[in-house]
C-alpha cells in the first residue's frame, strides 16, 4: 500500500475508528480520504508521507492533535477545515505553503507555531479559529492574504515578519480581542478593511 484514499477508508468500520496508525509504506493521502470521519480522534502519520490531499481531514470533528510529517511542503486547501476539536498541530520545518481555508473554522486550535521556512499563507487559511490567541508570522511571508485571520475572536497578539509588504483585505477583520500588533517597516500597503472591528494598539 503506497497511498490511502476515501475508498479504502469507506470500507468496513474504518470510518468509525477512533485511532489509526498508517503503515510505513503509505506515501500519499488522497483528497477526501478521512473526510467527515466523525469518530477519528488520533491518527499517526508516518515519516514517509509526502502529500496530504485537499479536504483529506475536513470535518473530522473529534480529531484533537496531529503532527505533520517532515516531508510535507504544502497543506492543501481545506485539509483540516471544520475540525472543531483540533487543538494542536505540529508543522514540519519543510513546510512552505498553507493553502486556502486549510485550517478555517478549527474552533479549538489554540497553538500554532509556524516554521521559519513558510512562504505563503493563503486566503481564509485560519479564518474563525476562535481559540487562537497569538501568532508569529515568519520573515519569508511577503503578503498576508485576504481574510487569513479574520474572525479569530480570541487572537490578541500578532507579530508580522520583517519582509511582509502587503496586508490584505479583511486579513484581521473581526479579531475583537486583538490588542497588540507589530507592523514592520517594510509594509507598503494595508487594506482599508485589514483590521476592521479589531485593533486596539499598533506598534
Amino acid at each position: 500500500m503506497k497511498s490511502v484514499s476515501s475508498a479504502n477508508v469507506g470500507s468496513g468500520n474504518a470510518r468509525h475508528d477512533r485511532n489509526i496508525t498508517l503503515p510505513k509504506k503509505v506515501t500519499k493521502i488522497h483528497p477526501y480520504t478521512f473526510y467527515n470521519c466523525l469518530s477519528l480522534k488520533n491518527i499517526k502519520l508516518n515519516s514517509s508521507i509526502k502529500r496530504l490531499g485537499y479536504k483529506a481531514f475536513k470535518k473530522c470533528k473529534s480529531l484533537e492533535s496531529l503532527t505533520i510529517p517532515k516531508n510535507i511542503t504544502k497543506i492543501e486547501s481545506e485539509t483540516f477545515k471544520e475540525c472543531e476539536n483540533l487543538k494542536k498541530v505540529v508543522l514540519p520545518s519543510t513546510l512552505e505553503t498553507i493553502a486556502y481555508k486549510a485550517f478555517s473554522n478549527c474552533n479549538s486550535l489554540n497553538t500554532m507555531k509556524l516554521p521559519n521556512g513558510l512562504e505563503l499563507i493563503d486566503d481564509y487559511a485560519f479564518y474563525a479559529c476562535n481559540s487562537l490567541k497569538s501568532i508569529k508570522l515568519p520573515d519569508n511571508i511577503d503578503k498576508i492574504y485576504d481574510h487569513t485571520f479574520a474572525d479569530c475572536k480570541n487572537l490578541s497578539s500578532v507579530y508580522i515578519g520583517k519582509n511582509t509588504t502587503i496586508i490584505g483585505y479583511m486579513a484581521f477583520s473581526g479579531c475583537t480581542s486583538l490588542k497588540n500588533i507589530t507592523i514592520p517597516a517594510n509594509v507598503e500597503s494595508i487594506s482599508n478593511t485589514a483590521f476592521d472591528n479589531s485593533i486596539e494598539t499598533f506598534k
